[in-house]
């Protein structure tokens, strides 16, 4: 909990300057979408851990979970990550402030690599969710259903 509680607090702080130079931007209409999905990436996960404090808080306190806090914390965190990884692609395919413009040829394959990539991180994440008990964490951790998550992240960022 004292580690998801100083994340949480990271990005709070950098969400703060992440604010202030979104405002600049927007008032010299610079604001870029490569920005815009950082930003978006950023505001996810802090919500993110924000919920997911108060998730463990709760549990702390009382002993009883709120799964559905867990499971929006989970899909915001999920959310973070594809959204940072649309900003990796787009930027490795050359699109920035200056060149605001891929290819049709560069355009469809990041729209199928995205796609699969959302696919088979939606099915992992259910199968890991639907298949394993969350009380063995041992199985959670070594089970196909993570190093599937492993895998998909590396491919993702990598």
């Amino acid at each position: 909990m004292e580690t998801d509680l100083a994340f949480f607090l990271g990005y709070v702080s950098m969400m703060v300057l992440a604010t202030r130079f979104r405002y600049v931007l927007s008032m010299k209409k610079l604001l870029h979408l490569t920005y815009r999905l950082f930003y978006g990436s950023l505001l996810c996960k802090a919500v993110s851990l924000l919920l997911l404090n108060i998730h463990l808080s709760r549990f702390a306190r009382t002993g009883l979970e709120i799964t559905k806090v867990q499971d929006m914390a989970e899909i915001l965190s999920w959310l973070s990550t594809i959204l940072f990884v649309s900003l990796l692609l787009l930027v490795s395919k050359g699109f920035s402030i200056t060149r605001a413009r891929i290819s049709l040829l560069g355009t469809v394959k990041m729209i199928v690599f995205g796609l699969v990539y959302v696919a088979a991180y939606t099915v992992v994440f259910l199968n890991q969710r639907v298949l394993l008990d969350p009380q063995d964490i041992i199985a959670s951790m070594t089970s196909v259903s993570a190093a599937g998550l492993i895998g998909i992240k590396f491919t993702g960022k990598g």
